[in-house]
């Protein structure tokens, strides 16, 4: 009898288990699929909708009106998305034409333009309600969010998992966008490929995976500390990266590069929608990687100059005493050099 009722409880216990399992999941989907944002009109905010399904967009009060040049209210062959609105209603609905269709929406609020970056998804977003900035609040173009080192190593890792926790753990990376550009430089002894960029919005971070290949016979280094994203005619420098600064002999490894904010310390809200380029020193063959090391910049090509001064190398030696750069600083303390040996390598 003991050993029955041991059973019977055993077997209840496992559908109890798998039941909250599903309803986990169910409600990790929910919260992936809904989405809240606060208004702000200094920047461009994406959203996912779909083919099969509607994506409901809610403002805080009636819209003034809609704008946008691939968006109709009835399916029209040049038209990318199908709204429903209803003037003085304070929501409207979307649903894409077309896969993979890109636009933008601008929405009038308040006399303010909000515009929109619609995107057709296999996942869309089901409802996304914007809120009103709290009053006396900056806008979110203004404000900077301290990280410290746990939270740069999170998002490196949340970048590297992606691809799992999108389907096992979807409410962990609700919100973060991703694209897979798989663009490439050649450097001669060298190639760097963005294979994909994520973004973070609320930290205002674009974290970069990168696929460096040496296509010399004898191990290549780098200057981690001198990796910069360049957008235009602006470079970036890197805030965090998991990068050793080792490529071996004809051979490809991953690094991960974050880069947060605008060089001046405000928001930059980069889109992912923007060429990006990666550059970084190289040090001379058989020189230790130190501050006294003979960098060689990157070798541009005739389309890399238009304008940009790289970076110089490091300066002399310095003397005993003499204060370090602040990059030497930073480099030797954060804790991004332990993880060294976790270095990926591309088969």
């Amino acid at each position: 009898m003991t050993v029955r009722w041991g059973v019977l409880l055993g077997f209840l216990v496992g559908i109890a288990l798998d039941a909250f399992a599903q309803g986990g999941a169910a409600r990790e989907t929910a919260t992936d699929a809904i989405q809240r944002r606060v208004l702000d009109a200094a920047r461009v905010t994406r959203v996912e909708v779909g083919m099969d399904r509607l994506t409901t967009v809610r403002f805080p009060g009636p819209i003034a009106g809609l704008a946008s040049a691939r968006v109709a209210a009835e399916p029209h062959p040049e038209a990318l998305f199908q709204v429903y609105f209803q003037p003085g209603e304070a929501y409207f609905s979307l649903r894409a034409l077309q896969s993979g269709a890109r636009t933008s929406l601008n929405v009038v609020w308040q006399q303010q333009t909000f515009v929109l970056e619609l995107e057709a998804v296999q996942n869309p977003w089901l409802s996304v309600v914007f809120e009103a900035p709290k009053p006396g609040s900056p806008p979110a173009a203004e404000r900077q969010v301290a990280m410290s080192p746990a939270q740069w190593l999170s998002r490196l890792d949340l970048a590297r998992a992606y691809p799992l926790l999108r389907q096992q753990q979807p409410a962990t990376v609700a919100g973060i966008e991703r694209i897979q550009p798989n663009t490439e430089r050649d450097y001669g002894d060298y190639r760097i490929r963005i294979e994909e960029v994520f973004r973070f919005d609320a930290e205002d971070v674009l974290v970069f995976r990168l696929v460096v290949s040496n296509a010399t016979a004898e191990v290549l280094h780098f200057i981690p500390a001198s990796l910069m994203v360049r957008v235009g005619t602006r470079l970036y420098p890197q805030s965090m990266t998991d990068a050793t600064g080792e490529v071996p002999a004809h051979g490809a490894v991953v690094w991960y590069v974050a880069v947060a904010g605008a060089p001046d310390g405000g928001r930059a809200d980069l889109s992912l929608r923007n060429e990006f380029t990666v550059l970084v020193h190289r040090v001379s063959a058989g020189v230790a990687l130190s501050v006294n090391a003979s960098a060689r910049p990157f070798s541009p090509g005739p389309d890399e100059t238009d304008g940009i001064t790289p970076p110089g190398p490091p300066g002399p030696a310095m003397s005993q005493g003499e204060k370090r750069p602040r990059w030497w600083r930073w480099w030797h303390r954060w804790p991004f050099r332990r993880r060294a040996s976790q270095t990926e390598e591309v088969p």
